[in-house]
């Protein structure tokens, strides 16, 4: 069973580089509610894949998948190299997932 949300509102601002951040707040109720946080990424790189017909996260070395819960549709390029933030969540007994669910909160294209 694959859980997906919707993508809608995005807020953009500016920081110190020329590619300014996307800060992203969720704006279904279920997204991804309720799941415990297992831990918070911080400006980790990373680059976008796309597997089994969804837009994903992995880190560097792609050893991790991350499942934004709505990712912007401007990242949504495969291959594209990114700087994010986030929690990602538990995986609920019995679920199978692509890729473990991700509360984004803020990402930016990075060269």
């Amino acid at each position: 069973m694959l859980a997906a949300c919707s993508s809608s509102k995005n807020k953009t601002s500016s920081t110190t580089t020329n590619t300014p951040y996307i800060n992203t707040t969720p704006t279904s109720e279920d997204c991804y509610y309720p799941r415990k946080t297992i831990i918070s990424v911080t400006d980790a790189v990373g680059k976008i894949a796309f597997v089994a017909d969804t837009y994903l996260i992995t880190n560097q070395d792609g050893t991790k998948r991350y499942q934004p819960c709505e990712l912007p549709a401007r990242f949504s390029v495969e291959g594209m190299a990114v700087q994010y933030s986030g929690d990602k969540l538990e995986i609920n007994p019995g679920e199978r997932r692509i890729a473990s669910p991700f509360r984004l909160q803020n990402i930016r294209q990075v060269p």
